[in-house]
């Protein structure tokens, strides 16, 4: 009985390739399954006949489709976002909000890396650092979609695979996390040229439309990162900053609120960054009063070891908007699980917060 060689092509609302979607089939002559590659594709060889074939994703909608297969070529299959992820958030007043009016604090964990582990992991090896950190009690995760050849030890340059945006997205609603995910990170390497960022901020904002966990954070403290926030247009469908950075009001006019790098030492001075009485961004008029969150902070281990410390920074993160805390563990170590110490700390920083 001969064999038709058929390429399954699996993608997105936008066209993008969803890769990892599980095919499922049953038929008279047996079941098979397959998952699609990096370009959305799975190649099968099967003999003429009916199928009833079941494609399931992480972050989209199953799909089932009953199909009489016989001559070789592609079929491409569409699958639709899910839907029921998380409450979107939107910004007040100096406060976040979620949809229902209920004040939101971020309680924040920096995590640069976890998505290229995910990329190149795949998602069971990062469901331990996930449950670890909510286990933490943190509800906000920082993340870059893209990073820079020789930086976190990187042999090449890296940009998150839009088909996998969503997946990420769906695996990090499944622990209760939202996440911050920064656009643009080292242009100088990744993207140098305007059009070529541009072009990456429409696709990463078109893969991920309607993803309720999402925040985007436009850039990575611009001044260093090579990429201007005020030559793009701010989005109108989700909540967004346009850059964090370390100089006071340069990025501004700002978005729906703004994160910034604060100073790490002498300590007591690192502790008060995280409240707003310390806010060294100008006067209310040139920030508008708009919610503002500490992206990056001391660290464990470097400016303090003691977790009393971090239980004060939490505590002035709470009179503000949120806070994150900040660690080698997510930053150098490539989200990898906290040390004992850091776990003390993270812990302490998220009870100072949450009491």
């Amino acid at each position: 009985m001969s064999l038709s060689e058929i390429v399954f092509h699996v993608q997105d609302p936008q066209a993008h390739p969803i890769a990892g979607a599980l095919l499922s089939a049953s038929s008279v002559h047996g079941p098979w399954q397959g998952l699609t590659d990096a370009a959305g594709n799975f190649v099968a060889h099967l003999t003429a006949g009916h199928y009833v074939i079941t494609i399931t994703a992480s972050g989209f909608q199953t799909r089932v489709l009953p199909a009489d297969l016989a001559d070789p070529g592609t079929i491409t299959i569409g699958l639709e976002y899910a839907t029921g992820m998380l409450s979107p958030l939107h910004a007040g007043r100096w406060e976040f909000f979620t949809a229902d009016g209920h004040r939101h604090l971020i309680v924040g964990s920096t995590e640069l890396m976890l998505a290229w582990r995910f990329d190149r992991e795949g998602a069971d090896a990062i469901r331990d650092v996930l449950e670890e950190r909510r286990n933490c009690g943190f509800n906000n995760l920082r993340v870059l979609w893209q990073k820079g050849l020789g930086s976190n030890n990187l042999t090449a340059s890296w940009q998150m695979p839009l088909g996998k945006l969503r997946p990420f997205l769906a695996l990090a609603a499944e622990y209760r996390f939202y996440i911050e995910g920064v656009i643009l990170a080292d242009c100088q390497v990744v993207n140098p040229a305007w059009n070529e960022q541009n072009d990456r901020v429409n696709a990463v904002r078109g893969a991920t439309t309607g993803v309720t966990n999402n925040i985007e954070e436009l850039g990575n403290e611009f001044s260093k990162n090579g990429f201007d926030p005020a030559r793009f247009a701010k989005p109108h469908d989700r909540l967004a900053a346009n850059a964090s950075n370390t100089e006071g009001g340069a990025d501004a006019p700002y978005w729906d609120f703004f994160c910034f790098s604060g100073r790490r030492s002498p300590v007591q001075a690192a502790i008060r960054e995280y409240g707003p009485i310390e806010f060294l961004y100008g006067d209310r008029a040139t920030w508008g009063g708009l919610p503002v969150i500490c992206d990056e902070g001391f660290k464990p281990g470097q400016q303090s070891s003691d977790p009393r410390d971090f239980e004060r920074a939490g505590a002035q993160a709470r009179s503000c908007n949120g806070g994150r805390f900040h660690s080698d563990a997510g930053t150098a170590g490539n989200s990898r699980l906290f040390t004992p110490l850091e776990f003390a700390c993270a812990t302490a920083f998220v009870k100072g917060m949450i009491g």
